[in-house]
């Protein structure tokens, strides 16, 4: 059996990681069985949290994410960063419990349909997952100028494998302000459901496109 690694404040203090865009992550996870609790994490060079390559069984709960990702603002301002994300999980991470955290103001913002398909931060973003995530209960906000391509989202779409892959579940977030997905569900999508979310002031509410292996459960 593994051992679980906690990295949580002190019992009735608070602990803020802010690395004044020094760095590129805040908390880097790159070992398994790891539990991410509490903290305040701000002005990360391009990710609040990276979880590497590879990595499983990680959570991360009750954090808050704020002012993330490469200095700028939206594409038609002449950035061109996509899919800096307060959470990023690289290729074949998974198992993973993203629960409780508030996601908050990128310091960038994606561009609108006006000037070609939105790209720019995301909230939570996973690569080719491994699958078995939860990504609940998390609240991905921000403001129009700030806006998100994607709330919670990732790739490879029309893919065997992509975000979350396989036997995962979205529920119970709540999720605004994003220019493209409130919701990017695509690639395997094989025993994924996604149900009870909030979702306002976004283009498309959940997206599925190229669904390749099933079954995708969407209910209320």
């Amino acid at each position: 059996a593994e051992a679980w690694h906690l990295v949580t404040p002190t019992p009735g203090t608070k602990t803020t990681i802010d690395v004044f865009n020094l760095h590129d992550n805040c908390v880097e996870v790159a070992a398994d069985y790891v539990i991410i609790r509490g903290l305040e994490l701000k002005n990360a060079g391009q990710h609040a949290v990276l979880i590497r390559k590879g990595v499983q069984n990680v959570v991360v709960e009750d954090c808050r994410m704020t002012r993330w990702g490469r200095v700028g603002g939206a594409r038609v301002w002449g950035v061109f960063h996509g899919s800096d994300s307060a959470i990023y999980a690289q290729s074949g991470a998974g198992g993973l419990v993203l629960q409780r955290n508030l996601i908050e103001h990128p310091r960038s913002g994606s561009n609108d349909w006006e000037s070609g398909h939105p790209d720019g931060p995301q909230g939570i973003t996973l690569i080719n997952s491994s699958g078995g995530n939860i990504i609940r209960y998390n609240e991905i906000r921000s403001t129009e100028s700030h806006g998100y391509n994607d709330g919670i989202g990732g790739g490879s779409n029309f893919s065997f494998e992509g975000s979350p892959n396989r036997d995962s579940d979205i529920y119970g977030n709540i999720i605004t302000h994003c220019w493209d997905d409130a919701i990017e569900s695509e690639g395997a999508n094989m025993n994924v459901r996604i149900w009870g979310n909030y979702i306002d002031k976004t283009f498309a509410f959940i997206a599925t496109a190229g669904t390749s292996k099933g079954p995708l459960y969407i209910f209320r």
